[in-house]
């Protein structure tokens, strides 16, 4: 999937997404905090990204502007004031720092700052804003019910576009008004910039609605968004979002084994590694046998791995301004970078893709913490849910890369991580955590 669009260069702003994007920065700038996340989740599901503003050559689509507000709401009413520092959001500061650095002097031209000021907002941005928003359990729920609930109208809006071939949400520009037909089947995608992102945002959304249900916050709800998910991931027709369901499940199932998992890394590791000897093909060929609703191009993505993996030495210290030359050993196009992995080794080398790495790590183990510091089921599951979106995110990344509004709900799925477990790590906020991140009283969020 090529990122770089056309409407990226122009002006394109719908007087209806002006409104909306209006009343969002209201609620974002002088709402509640579930308010002012509600807003973002509305707006990134139910309008185009290909809604943007151009200034002097830099893309600032509406989302990404609604992302400054949150910062300025951040700092103007002191949201980040109480908010508990971990090493994950220094590994998210140190991500951002190296991944710029390398990436300008990668490509060597004052563009490429632009650029990646623009994806660091993006990226960085939301993770940080979310951060100052999620405070508390009751403010995760808060957030995991209201994307449910926004799911409802969404998943309507793709049965309509499935039984019409008519994309309602394309009078925003960036998707197509009559659906893309692939081997026979619809693949629709909403708002969204492809439909295999439609299909991973409610994919990796799945875990988190069944969180409502297990823990009994929301079950009508719950039961709602997941409906409503299977729904859209049905009308996506991808094998991608269809695997995402598959993880969504298999991390689910894996509750009963959490006082295992160092075990049943483990048993993953050493097993890839058999096959791996095993097999005539690296493990990774793997990837080549996934088509499950047809039409899949798991080959073109092993190949990808593959020269990535065979091309270390090109990209591992500056990453790399261009990998079509990989293509001529192959015989195949290789430009595409349909590999969330792959696109942060190219732009940012080695250290970028290993903190990016680090960021997921760490985020699973404050999840681990967590899960040994409660003691009842019910306050576990909301941690291994939102873990187990996680998972799927990350093994989606081996498929494709973000962009667009998928890459807000990922920061979301972290900020939401640290938000509802994570431990203090300066003595003056310890009480305020143990209330708010732990007991999660009613009103932690309102402030």
């Amino acid at each position: 999937m090529n990122t770089d669009q056309v409407w990226m260069q122009e002006t394109t702003l719908h007087p209806l997404a002006v409104v909306m994007a209006t009343i969002a920065a209201g609620f974002i700038l002088f709402g509640s905090r579930p308010h002012a996340v509600t807003a973002y989740l509305v707006l990134a599901t139910c309008v185009s990204s290909a809604q943007n503003f151009n200034l002097f050559g830099t893309s600032c689509y509406l989302l990404r502007l609604l992302i400054l507000c949150g910062a300025i709401r951040c700092v103007i009413r002191k949201d980040w004031s109480t908010v508990a520092w971990a090493k994950i959001d220094w590994c998210v500061i140190a991500w951002s720092v190296f991944g710029t650095l390398i990436y300008v002097a990668q490509k060597g031209e004052p563009s490429a700052l632009t650029f990646k000021v623009g994806t660091l907002i993006d990226t960085a941005g939301a993770y940080f804003v979310f951060r100052g928003l999620l405070q508390g359990q009751e403010a995760v729920f808060q957030a995991i019910r209201s994307l449910a609930l926004i799911a409802i109208p969404v998943a309507a809006g793709f049965s309509f576009e499935y039984a019409t071939r008519v994309n309602l949400f394309s009078i925003f520009g960036g998707v197509p008004l009559m659906t893309v037909i692939r081997d026979g089947k619809l693949r629709c995608q909403g708002a969204f910039s492809h439909p295999i992102l439609a299909g991973v945002f409610w994919a990796a959304n799945l875990p988190a609605f069944i969180a409502l249900i297990i823990t009994g916050r929301a079950k009508i709800v719950g039961y709602l968004g997941v409906f409503a998910s299977f729904v859209i991931i049905a009308a996506c027709s991808s094998s991608t979002p269809i695997m995402g369901v598959a993880f969504s499940m298999i991390g689910l199932g894996c509750f009963a084994l959490r006082r295992h998992m160092l075990a049943v890394r483990i048993g993953i590791v050493v097993t890839l590694c058999v096959l791996h000897m095993m097999m005539k093909a690296p493990v990774w060929h793997l990837l080549a046998r996934a088509d499950i609703v047809g039409g899949s191009t798991g080959h073109y993505r092993f190949l990808l791995i593959d020269a990535t993996i065979r091309h270390f030495d090109e990209w591992c210290i500056l990453g790399l301004a261009s990998n079509l030359h990989w293509g001529k050993e192959y015989g195949h196009y290789l430009g595409d970078i349909t590999n969330q992995y792959v696109l942060e080794a190219l732009r940012g080398g080695a250290v970028t893709l290993s903190l990016f790495v680090a960021i997921i790590a760490l985020a699973f183990g404050i999840i681990g913490r967590h899960l040994k510091a409660v003691r009842t089921a019910k306050q576990q599951w909301l941690a291994w849910c939102i873990g187990t979106s996680l998972f799927v995110h990350l093994a989606s990344f081996t498929a494709v890369s973000y962009f667009g509004q998928i890459v807000l709900i990922y920061n979301m799925h972290i900020a939401m991580i640290c938000g509802a477990v994570c431990i203090a790590t300066r003595p003056q906020y310890r009480m305020i955590v143990k209330q708010a991140f732990i007991e999660g009283p009613p009103n932690a969020c309102q402030q």
